[in-house]
Parts: structure tokens; sequence; C-alpha cells
């Protein structure tokens, strides 16, 4: 399960805010319902599941990881445009690139 949220520190006397993602039961396989954006009219399902079992199917077809990607929005315009992204150290996705195994 994962919570958002944000905190003020006085740091050499100026307020910075620090975004946040608190993660627990990393390990759990869940659906949940929540809401991604305020004024978004109903819930949405997320479907969390652990890296290792995203990637299980592939690894048992004989797939091997190539490479791995982890973008981020560089400047706090195009975060703002992605969808009001702020978290600017945490990744809004993972990008694996696979091939078959020899």
């Amino acid at each position: 399960m994962t919570k958002q949220g944000m905190e003020r520190h006085d740091i050499g006397g100026e307020l910075v805010e620090e975004y946040f993602v608190r993660v627990s039961c990393y390990l759990r396989e869940m659906t949940t319902k929540g809401l991604a954006m305020q004024g978004q009219p109903v819930p949405q399902l997320y479907f969390h599941r652990s890296l290792a079992e995203l990637l299980r199917p592939f690894f048992a077809a004989g797939f091997v990881l190539d490479g791995l990607m982890e973008p981020a929005f560089s400047d706090k315009a195009d975060r703002q445009k992605m969808f009001h992204m702020v978290f600017q150290e945490i990744p809004p996705a993972l990008v694996a690139r696979m091939r078959l195994g020899a």
C-alpha cells in the first residue's frame, strides 16, 4: 500500500516542501481503489505487484533483463503538465528492456 504526503522543513530559515511516497506491504499483491488527481469523479483501481512478481512471467519465458531506466521530469513545468507530478526524486515510470536469452 502506498500513501503520498508532503512535509515542510525549516532549512536555513527557509521552509522547504518535501514530497514523499510511503510504501508498506510491498511484497503483498493487492488491488485497491483510490484517487489519482484532485477532482477525479470516481476512484480508479490500483494493482500493486512487486517488481519480482511483474518480471517473473518474462523470466519464465526465457527473457533476460537487458536495460532498466527510471526516467524523471527534469523541470517543474514538465512535472506540472504531467498530472501535476510534484515528486522530483521519485520517477513516475520504470522502463525495462528485455530480450530472449541465448
